[in-house]
């Protein structure tokens, strides 16, 4: 037998394993979830205009901001601590949403007071209201009882609970356009109407898979110890995918915001699988006490991947005015530098998985704090100069900066392991 014929016989014989089988699946959600919100996107973007989508994505990014202290890192938590031990998971689960009740209320308060004082008063209160509590109490309980599938990894129910909102959000907005276009404040409150309606389902449907949810005797003191970093990394997160847009309404303009966000979704369109391998392979990095190799060695395939597919976006960047009409051409210089983030993003998630591997998440205050610090200050000192450009430009400096901070936890306590 020649070697190219040993080499197609073993390629025919080659099947997926267990992570690939389950990326593949959480894959297969998340294109759908990410189909259906690209085609809501299009479709509110021309509906609305720049100025309209504008408005209420202003909004929506001081909302999902504080999103991800909704919970205070109970669904961190759930995830680790349900794929350690599935038997206890009613008592994980129990321990997240007792984490989520006594967290969201003041967070929800706190999002709408920001965005009174940070946005342009283009939405009236009650719309600001329906968009804070749909994007921030709405998708931090989604998430938490979606995560419930993740932790035994039935990646089929995680992907399948995420992507339902989103379509039932597009069915919605497709039914109101067949009866008259609506107005920025008509569609908040019809997003955060269909919003509220989806988690109930998603409540129930949790609990019949799962079980009444059981409250442990662990204090609320040590549940916030342990879950807080998870909760403040994923904060620091939002401030650097979200804080651009509130800082480019006020010192650029509130359709910069517009155009940064349309650069931002098509760069989304690659995170899909890349979110899928980093998704499936995330309770198995908390189950690893020690020996990060894998983690790198299954990550080579995303970052490739990331890498290839930001040379593509670039390329077809100057396609975005034919989509979304003449209002969007400053568009395509902002989506060809953002191009290559997610190769960043998937670098840098790699490195904090293998930190949560090591039990080491404290030290993620430092790198993620250190990040939204510079997310913010760099972007405030470059759009009053550039514009969005200037926000793509800022997206780099705090990823290099939170990818050489974890390098170096990893590498000072590498003779620990």
């Amino acid at each position: 037998m020649t070697a190219t014929t040993a080499t197609l016989t073993r390629l025919r014989a080659w099947r997926p394993g267990g992570y690939l089988r389950a990326s593949g699946v959480l894959f297969g959600w998340l294109a759908v979830r990410t189909l259906a919100q690209t085609a809501l996107f299009v479709l509110v973007a021309r509906t609305l205009g720049a100025e309209g989508y504008g408005s209420l994505i202003a909004v929506m990014a001081i909302a999902t901001l504080f999103a991800p202290l909704a919970g205070l890192g109970g669904q961190a938590l759930l995830v680790r601590d349900g794929a350690r031990n599935p038997e206890h998971l009613a008592t994980h689960l129990g321990d997240a949403l007792r984490l989520w009740a006594i967290s969201v209320v003041p967070l929800s308060v706190a999002a709408f007071v920001a965005c009174h004082l940070l946005v342009p008063p283009a939405l009236p209160a009650y719309a600001v209201a329906a968009i804070v509590l749909a994007d921030l109490a709405g998708a931090s309980l989604l998430e938490l009882l979606a995560r419930t599938w993740q932790a035994v990894q039935r990646m089929g129910g995680f992907g399948a609970a995420m992507a339902g909102l989103i379509v039932a959000r597009l069915a919605v907005f497709c039914a109101l356009l067949a009866i008259a276009p609506p107005s920025p404040a008509n569609w908040a409150v019809w997003y955060g109407t269909v919003t509220a309606a989806y988690v109930l389902l998603a409540g129930g449907a949790a609990l019949r898979c799962f079980g009444i949810p059981r409250r442990s005797d662990t204090p609320f003191v040590r549940l916030v110890s342990a879950g807080f970093p998870f909760a403040f990394a994923g904060s620091a997160m939002r401030i650097q995918a979200e804080a651009n847009k509130p800082i480019l309404a006020r010192l650029d303009s509130i359709a910069g915001a517009g155009v940064y966000s349309v650069a931002q979704r098509v760069t989304d369109i690659l995170a899909v699988p890349l979110q899928a391998m980093l998704e499936t392979l995330l309770p198995r990095a908390y189950r690893m006490a020690s020996g990060t190799l894998p983690i790198y060695t299954l990550g080579i395939p995303a970052l490739l991947l990331a890498i290839i597919g930001g040379v593509a976006i670039a390329a077809g960047a100057p396609w975005l005015p034919v989509l979304l009409g003449p209002g969007f051409v400053e568009s395509v210089p902002v989506t060809a530098l953002l191009a290559f983030v997610p190769a960043m993003f998937v670098l840098r998630m790699l490195l904090t998985m293998a930190l949560a591997g090591r039990s080491q998440q404290t030290q993620l205050y430092d790198a993620y704090g250190l990040g939204a610090f510079i997310s913010v200050a760099a972007t405030a000192l470059l759009v009053p100069a550039w514009g969005a450009r200037g926000a793509a430009v800022a997206t780099y400096i705090p990823e290099a900066v939170m990818i050489a901070r974890q390098l170096i936890s990893l590498v000072g306590n590498r003779k620990h392991y």
